[in-house]
């Protein structure tokens, strides 16, 4: 029973055995035939006797060298695919049992764990894949030959097109140079973007990773920081005074003997109120934000503003498209900006308000038929402002809500000959 089982072993016992037996056969003949016993040997059945016998021993032992070598052949064959990262492909030992047999289980075994390894190993890159494309900040992959090899969703904001359509560009060609240091070559970026270099292997190919960052924006935190602190005390300061004026006032208006003091302490009042909106304006810029976005239609968006400001003579554009952002800051945002754009128009007012999708990018466009913009390079500074009465806060309030929504807001004159100002908010949209 023991040399049934299925292994090399019991397959060469098995095959010595038939060939004792068929030697066995083969004297017994040439016994009977009267070889042993002195008679001529060369005979018919002598010979075919010993043909017989050499061509079973030559088929045995061929049998024997074709299962061996077919074993070893199904693993050279899985061992080959495993050098290709082909896990998944495993050979049907021919032997279960033996040494040939515990062979093939521990390779099967091996594969088995690299693939569990690989699909593990796979996992992790698609999830990090999916989060390096989700990053707001542009990241670039260029080969050893300095091209293109892969880029994220936001570097369609740097190049103003998608990654996919510059792959394999070089690196000059993108305005970036990698000596001394990595780059841009043109100035306007080089003072905006901070590029990090890195280098990794992969597959013995060294790439380099190229990671840009917005110094613009870490900069205007920064001055946010500064400017929140100082409102901060400025705040408390003011508050502290004006409690016990206006107390005061309080008692003293209904003191007032003539006219003209009721009307100096009605003054005094009035400049005390705007004071407190004033410091009570500011100090939304102190307050936490919360971003909650969804995709909505636009169309509900352009219903809600148009009817805050009928007076606008609406035009709409866009109005049909999907828009994936927080409707509540963005009507905040644009709200603003609106009663910004209606004072600067001192004829019949006309707003245009689109929307565009291009390249995982929304552009929401305000436009009006005002005067323009006098000083641009001022527009966000705080305290500063070209109205009579303005406190300077609304432009840098929207601008500080929509970069919490991982926007920018642009203003700027029209280019189109037409008088007027126009107010531009890109929005990143998420990749379908």
């Amino acid at each position: 029973m023991h040399w049934k089982n299925n292994s090399l072993e019991g397959f060469w016992k098995r095959q010595c055995l038939l060939l004792i037996l068929v030697q066995i056969s083969l004297l017994t003949i040439c016994w009977q035939f009267g070889l042993v016993q002195g008679k001529p040997l060369l005979n018919i059945v002598t010979i075919s006797c010993l043909v017989t016998w050499v061509g079973v021993t030559i088929w045995i032992f061929y049998r024997i060298i074709t299962q061996v070598k077919s074993s070893y052949l199904r693993s050279t064959f899985q061992l080959e695919s495993c050098r290709n990262q082909d896990f998944s492909q495993q050979a049907k030992a021919h032997f279960s049992a033996g040494v040939v047999g515990q062979f093939h289980h521990q390779l099967n075994n091996l594969s088995n764990d690299l693939l569990t390894s690989k699909e593990s190993e796979n996992k992790d890159s698609i999830l990090l894949l999916r989060l390096v494309k989700q990053l707001n900040t542009p990241i670039l992959v260029f080969d050893e030959r300095l091209q293109l090899s892969f880029g994220n969703q936001a570097c369609g904001a740097l190049f103003d097109k998608p990654w996919q359509t510059l792959r394999f560009t070089t690196a000059a060609r993108l305005g970036l140079e990698h000596l001394p240091d990595w780059h841009f070559k043109d100035e306007k970026n080089q003072q905006r973007w901070q590029v990090r270099h890195s280098n990794f292997n992969h597959n013995g190919h060294t790439y380099h990773l190229l990671v840009m960052t917005d110094i613009q924006i870490a900069l205007r935190e920064q001055e946010l920081k500064a400017w929140q602190r100082l409102i901060r005390v400025i705040s408390h300061e003011i508050r502290n005074s004006l409690t016990p004026v206006s107390t005061m006032l309080e008692r003293l208006k209904h003191r007032a003997t003539s006219e003209r003091d009721s009307a100096a302490f009605e003054v005094i009042v009035e400049r005390c109120q705007h004071l407190a909106e004033f410091v009570k304006r500011y100090a939304q810029l102190q307050q936490s934000v919360t971003v909650k976005a969804y995709e909505q239609p636009f169309e509900r968006v352009c219903t809600e503003l148009t009817s805050l400001f009928p007076q606008a003579n609406w035009h709409l554009e866009g109005q049909h498209l999907q828009l994936y952002c927080d409707a509540t800051l963005l009507k905040q945002v644009l709200i603003n900006l609106t009663k910004n754009a209606l004072e600067a128009c001192t004829d019949r007012p006309q707003l245009t308000l689109s929307l565009k999708l291009k390249n995982q990018s929304a552009t929401i466009s305000l436009t009006d038929n005002g005067h323009g913009l006098s000083n641009p390079d001022n527009l966000f500074v705080p305290f500063y402002s070209t109205k009579e009465r303005g406190e300077g806060i609304g432009l840098m309030l929207c601008q500080h809500l929509t970069e919490q929504m991982n926007g920018q807001l642009l203003l700027m004159n029209r280019t189109d000959g037409h008088r007027g100002a126009c107010a531009v908010i890109s929005l990143t949209q998420p990749t379908s």
